[in-house]
């Protein structure tokens, strides 16, 4: 594969002088060090490792609490807001030394609120987290929200969100915020909220396809970061490999443990084969606000679906309801499987560490973009309506997600792939490119106002067998149509 990211950081490094940073960090043994920083050609300021620093360089708040409220069931699986201590694993680590250098160079002082927040299928113990911010609206109680990525929306109806866009300090078009809540969450163009670097959750949910590579040589696939490279990495091309490992070993016809399968996956992580062929559920119209997204109703969604059930049906591919899917996986009898990154730890601590990753396959090579999307389990971040003029605020959000995007990120890729990101190993460009390619579809985030009929309708389909999308979604369509009708006047008839 070509070293994509290794050039670019090589070429960077050439093309940039050092300069002192006005800025500090801790090293290995928590003393505080000089920070090196380097400008390009461009006139940015990047860090020693390539990456770009923000513009807000020191400030004094004179340390001014900065009230996060942030949803607690996330942490036990990421390391997502304070760290009492350095030694746990590396991406804690990050996380301390991020919300020291944000005290630091901001003055400020981090205080997060820890409260039952998740509202996902299921979900009602997130009704915590809602009545808080409820009851702080109209006051300063609270300076940032970081919750589940259901709960800004319903925040954002009832009138308690500020437009971050329009906030002081804050660059929602900087590398550390996920681009695409630029492009396709502004609602008559504001932003209410946004994730990124920010949310180790979010990086941990994103969904990407991972193939063993012993299997890769076993069977003489060629270099399948190729692919990639030459941008024919698509559904069908997926398919065809597949075809090539799958096999019904026992003889049993039906899959079973100790069978081969070209592909494997369970049937949450499937909503991302939408986002692979560029199908969003819902986007903007001209003036700004909501509607359908113009391929979720029409042929290009049905073929999805039916080549989807096609794949499904055949020995080779495994669409699972349990374990075996993640279980063949680890014995090494799947080529390709369709999971989050937040598995990697668990396969690497159970010794599988032979595998390398892509992004979702794309509809076809003349799609000149790849994308994904992150599951729902990740972190939103948003700013109370009282908050929104307040610099103090705006200034730590940005430099959070900052420092995260430097600090973080680098550390959870070395943490799940035990290499350094800036080395810029095959695994490293991906990680990157996947990251870059994370969608955030407007129709997942809302999809409590909009009754999840922009995710659960394709996945009863795909495991039903059931081909009929284009009557599937005729019976919905005047359903989404009202919801989002009534989700548009609310947000237009909001003040800020």
């Amino acid at each position: 594969m070509k070293k994509v990211f290794s050039l670019i950081l090589a070429l960077l490094m050439l093309c940039m002088t050092f300069v002192s940073c006005a800025s500090n960090d801790e090293d290995n043994d928590g003393e505080i060090t000089a920070e090196q920083t380097v400008i390009g050609d461009d006139g940015l300021v990047y860090d020693e490792n390539g990456y770009l620093m923000d513009n807000l360089g020191t400030k004094d708040f004179e340390g001014k609490e900065i009230n996060i409220s942030g949803w607690s069931e996330v942490v036990k699986h990421y390391p997502e807001y304070s760290v009492e201590s350095l030694g746990a694993d590396i991406v804690s680590d990050a996380a301390y030394k991020r919300n020291e250098a944000v005290e630091r160079r901001m003055n400020v002082k981090l205080s997060y609120q820890l409260i039952s927040g998740w509202t996902g299928p299921g979900g009602n113990a997130g009704q915590e987290q809602l009545t808080r911010v409820q009851n702080a609206a109209g006051t300063d109680e609270i300076n940032l929200i970081a919750t589940y990525s259901w709960n800004p929306a319903t925040f954002l109806v009832n009138g308690y969100l500020a437009d971050m866009n329009s906030m002081q300090h804050i660059s929602l078009e900087s590398p550390w915020w996920n681009q695409s809540v630029l492009e396709k969450n502004t609602i008559y163009g504001k932003v209410y909220f946004a994730t990124g670097d920010i949310a180790p959750s979010y990086i941990g949910a994103t969904y990407a396809i991972f193939f063993n590579k012993q299997i890769v040589s076993e069977y003489k696939l060629g270099d399948i970061y190729e692919l990639y490279d030459d941008g024919n990495w698509t559904l069908q091309k997926m398919m065809q490999l597949s075809k090539k490992v799958g096999s019904d070993v026992d003889g049993f016809g039906t899959k079973n443990a100790g069978d081969k399968f070209g592909f494997s996956t369970s049937q949450t992580p499937t909503d991302a084969f939408l986002a692979g062929w560029n199908i969003l559920t819902v986007e903007n119209e001209l003036d700004g606000s909501l509607k359908i997204g113009e391929n979720f109703g029409g042929e290009k969604m049905q073929n999805l679906l039916s080549t989807l059930i096609t794949f499904s049906n055949r020995e080779d591919a495994l669409f699972d309801t349990g374990t075996l899917f993640e279980d063949s996986w680890l014995e090494g009898d799947v080529l390709f499987i369709l999971e989050e990154f937040s598995s990697v730890k668990d396969w690497v601590t159970a010794g599988m560490t032979k595998f390398g990753v892509l992004p979702m396959p794309k509809y076809d090579a003349e799609q000149t973009e790849y994308y994904t999307i992150p599951g729902f389990y990740h972190t939103v971040y948003c700013v109370p309506i009282t908050m929104g003029d307040d610099e103090a605020t705006g200034a730590a959000l940005e430099c959070l997600a900052s420092e995260s995007y430097r600090k973080v990120t680098p550390a959870y890729f070395e943490n799940i792939f035990q290499s350094r990101y800036s080395e810029g190993s095959d695994e490293a460009t991906m990680f990157g490119a996947i990251r870059d390619s994370v969608v955030i579809d407007a129709g997942r985030l809302f999809s409590t106002q909009l009754g999840s009929k922009t995710w659960m309708p394709f996945r009863n389909s795909l495991y039903a067998g059931d081909t009929g999308w284009m009557s599937a979604f005729d019976g919905m369509e005047g359903y989404l149509n009202e919801r989002i009708k009534i989700l548009n006047e609310k947000v237009a008839a909001l003040e800020n």
